[in-house]
């Protein structure tokens, strides 16, 4: 007869998996983030490359107007 229970160490989760840390830098491998190569360096930050106001949903628009007020 077979079992319903899992026992620790076997397929399905997380505790008995056998993952090691050198498996996770193979499967989410480090991004350089330093400056790029190019001499200009104008218009790489997200922040300052667009001038687009926000798209709050109008639900946060909301909550902040109806907690302002409270």
């Amino acid at each position: 007869m077979l079992s319903t229970k899992r026992e620790f160490g076997e397929r399905g989760g997380r505790a008995g998996s056998n993952r090691t840390d050198d498996t996770d830098a193979e499967m989410n491998p480090q991004v350089n983030t330093g400056a790029s190569s190019f001499g200009d360096d104008s218009g790489s930050n997200p922040v300052e490359a667009t001038n687009e106001p926000s798209r709050e949903s109008a639900r946060y628009k909301e909550y902040v107007f109806f907690k302002t007020f409270q």
